[in-house]
């Protein structure tokens, strides 16, 4: 007599234990996800609609199941990230010359690295193709990119090689020193040939244009309604095709710079004032050393003083002749100056950092510098101004 033995039932497809994990330690920081499809031929594409909606942990995790997927993307809501798509020593040190720094928290992508940042003020900048240097950029609570921890259908793994992502205050803002006639010529073909010989601002470019036309009301106009109106009038008069672009979406940006106007951080790069203790002024102009001291001061009030407590590097070989108009030694002993008058704090050093962190004493008690891992290569240390 013989017995035939049953089949065993195939054990369910999982979740990489750790992309799942860090998949729970991003959502539980606030961070809404996006599924991804867990075909080779369609690895970056998200499998769920999520436009204007969070998607549920759950969701999202039973989606990459049944997708049989290891790859997921992070919402960019309060985000802007620079898609560096060469990794290349020109594309860093664009980075640094255009936008200031490179950020604390970095992903390795198939071709290059994400930079993270905190989006201020200063609005998304158009995609830039020079020779050695490709950037693209992504922001909104629609758009997203994909995480560190994932591992795409074509195998591609992203992994975070600079810091970690905490949340989103934790990240530098995202500020852009460029001038205008920079900005222009760092735009690429595909989009000079986009705007429409009407003159008027083309689709792509739309909600870059009622960003900053919002930045400039806001300092000058009484409630968000009028703020509103001021932009609804603009799309219809200085927009292609204004139809495409819904009232609600002029409303959810004339929302969001009025957000920046209630919290006190409405800054912009050329046109905006920042403050200047009197004291400090009168008391360096009479000490030895204190007209550097004074000029060091004055391009950290202006780039870090709109920002409470907020911790930041000084490197004097980043800043000499292009933030200041002297070398590394004046650099130096302005800030020995700067410290022993109490108009700048010097935090210990973290980790195996070469450089220290540092803050200016005004408003808020200073938070702890920051405790962070160096990469070998780690570009933070030729961060700064």
């Amino acid at each position: 007599m013989s017995f035939t033995r049953a089949a065993a039932e195939p054990e369910p497809w999982q979740i990489n234990p750790a992309t799942l994990v860090e998949m729970r330690r991003c959502y539980n920081l606030g961070f809404s996800l996006v599924p991804l499809s867990g075909d080779a031929e369609r690895a970056k594409k998200p499998t769920l609609k999520f436009r204007d909606r969070a998607l549920p942990f759950d969701v999202v995790v039973r989606q990459m199941i049944k997708e049989r997927s290891n790859a997921f993307g992070i919402r960019l809501a309060g985000l802007i990230v620079i898609d560096d798509d060469t990794g290349t020593p020109e594309s860093e040190k664009f980075i640094r010359d255009a936008f200031g720094q490179v950020s604390t928290y970095q992903v390795a992508t198939k071709r290059g690295v994400q930079h993270y940042f905190r989006r201020g003020t200063d609005p998304r900048p158009k995609n830039i193709r020079l020779p050695g240097v490709a950037i693209d950029f992504k922001t909104g609570e629609n758009e997203f990119v994909v995480a560190a921890g994932s591992i795409r259908a074509d195998g591609v793994a992203y992994r975070a090689v600079v810091g970690r992502l905490e949340s989103v205050d934790k990240l530098p803002v995202f500020m852009d020193w460029r001038t205008e006639a920079e900005m222009a010529s760092h735009v690429d073909d595909e989009e000079r040939r986009r705007r429409p010989s009407s003159g008027k601002i083309a689709n792509g470019g739309r909600n870059d244009f009622l960003f900053r036309r919002g930045l400039q009301y806001a300092r000058t106009v009484d409630t968000v309604d009028d703020l509103i109106g001021n932009l609804l009038k603009d799309r219809d008069i200085h927009c292609d095709e204004p139809a495409d672009v819904e009232d609600a979406e002029v409303e959810n940006t004339a929302r969001s710079v009025w957000r920046y106007k209630e919290e006190g951080i409405l800054f912009s790069r050329d046109n905006s004032t920042y403050r200047m203790p009197r004291e400090a002024t009168k008391r360096l102009l009479e000490i030895p050393g204190g007209e550097d001291a004074l000029s060091l001061l004055s391009v950290l009030q202006m780039q870090h003083g709109h920002l409470a407590g907020y911790l930041f590097m000084i490197i004097a070989d980043s800043m000499q002749g292009r933030c200041l108009p002297f070398g590394q030694k004046r650099i130096r002993r302005a800030i020995d100056v700067l410290i022993s008058e109490n108009l700048l704090v010097r935090h210990d050093r973290t980790g195996t950092h070469r450089a220290h962190w540092y803050s200016l004493p005004y408003g808020e008690d200073h938070p702890p510098a920051p405790s962070r891992g160096r990469h070998r290569n780690d570009p933070l240390r030729g961060g700064g101004c």
